[in-house]
């Protein structure tokens, strides 16, 4: 009799763990949960190995998403798994965690950057790397950490004959927002800005550029900076970017 109970009780776990393995997609996007912020299209495959297509996150389109949720992650009433997105601009992974609201671990990610400083269009990229961050349900940053990597302003300091380093810099919460810290130079010029993401797709960053040998500043190069957009102040030359991540 007990032989009997110990097998039905094995093929009733059999069963119910192949059910959950047969779960749709779908079922994974419910237990991540995002609210308002977060919009897809279509959810492919099993709960298991699924991939959402077309999801925007907090404004940020991020293409399609590869989900693996570790295997008891569905039980704790949230998710917590290995998350990848690729899109034409952008791509990255890391582990997430969602139980009303996102922790993000060990995210690696590089995005495509758009702006125009004056009557200049540029184009870069942006390279972040964060040991972990956590989001609430409305998308607004608690808290976390990041290093920054950028070449935005390269190719427009290139055409002025200054061929400066990638910007360097960190991000951290504040208040809600993520803010960002940077800076670029070399034994002619210094650049040091600030940039904040309130959600969406842009980042609203001011910098200030210093010329280390003032003596060198020639008529040429003022005009250059002014048609750039770029205005003298006491402290430097100002500049404002938005940085689009379309």
């Amino acid at each position: 009799m007990m032989r009997r109970r110990s097998l039905l009780l094995a093929g009733l776990i059999a069963f119910l763990l192949f059910l959950v393995a047969l779960m749709p997609a779908r079922l994974a996007v419910h237990f991540i949960g995002g609210g308002k912020m977060l919009h897809f299209g279509v959810a492919e495959g099993t709960i298991w190995q699924a991939t959402i297509r077309d999801v925007y996150w907090n404004g940020i389109p991020l293409g399609n998403v590869r989900l693996k949720p570790g295997l008891l992650a569905m039980f704790t009433g949230g998710f917590s798994g290995h998350v990848a997105f690729d899109h034409k601009d952008r791509n990255g992974r890391a582990l997430l965690s969602a139980n009303s609201g996102l922790k993000i671990t060990g995210l690696s990610a590089i995005t495509n950057i758009y702006a125009v400083v004056g009557q200049q269009a540029l184009s870069g990229s942006l390279q972040i790397s964060a040991p972990q961050f956590s989001f609430d349900s409305a998308g607004r940053c608690v808290s976390g950490n990041a290093k920054i990597r950028s070449d935005i302003l390269n190719q427009a300091f290139l055409r002025l004959g200054f061929d400066l380093p990638v910007l360097e810099g960190t991000a951290d919460c504040q208040n809600g927002e993520l803010e960002f810290r940077f800076e670029t130079g070399d034994d002619n010029i210094r650049i040091l800005g600030n940039g904040q993401w309130r959600g969406g797709a842009r980042i609203e960053a001011s910098f200030a550029l210093h010329f280390l040998q003032t003596a060198d500043i020639s008529k040429a190069m003022i005009e250059t900076l002014e048609f750039a957009g770029l205005r003298a102040a006491a402290d430097g030359w100002q500049g404002h970017l938005n940085l689009d991540l379309k």
